[in-house]
């Protein structure tokens, strides 16, 4: 049993040669082998950055973004490290991860302008009562 497994086996380090093989291609900046590489690899990729972005649009830009990575980095990848599978991962990952923190940031800012939205009415409140008050509490609208 164990022996009708070999050949799998021989077809994924084959297939990862190749892979290999291609991303140094990328690295000496042949553009078709990076349509290669995404055309093998992206349906993997696209997956993984809509499972932790949730939206399709968001998970596009994801993909985009990690294209490009690969890209302007593919002379880096260290096969002894992993495959090239994992490395497109990983880049999918972190820039899948990077776009939430962006939006978390863009969230918390909003939220945060929605409550100067409100110090600003409150801050005019308080003028308005200063404004009310007579003559004789003068000194105690400067303090406030």
């Amino acid at each position: 049993m164990s022996i009708a497994l070999l050949p799998d086996v021989a077809d994924v380090l084959a297939g990862d040669d190749a892979s290999t093989a291609v991303l140094a291609r990328v690295a000496a900046g042949d553009e078709r082998a990076l349509a290669m590489l995404y055309d093998r690899y992206a349906s993997r990729c696209h997956a993984l950055a809509q499972q932790l972005v949730r939206q399709p649009a968001d998970a596009d830009e994801v993909i985009e973004a990690a294209f490009w990575q690969a890209w302007r980095t593919a002379a880096q990848f260290d096969p002894r490290r992993g495959s090239v599978a994992s490395w497109l991962l990983t880049i999918t990952r972190s820039r899948a991860l990077d776009l939430l923190r962006t939006r978390a940031r863009e969230q918390a800012r909003t939220i945060s302008l929605d409550g100067d939205d409100q110090l600003d009415e409150r801050i005019s409140a308080v003028q308005d009562w200063q404004g009310e008050l007579g003559p004789e509490h003068a000194e105690r609208r400067a303090l406030v």
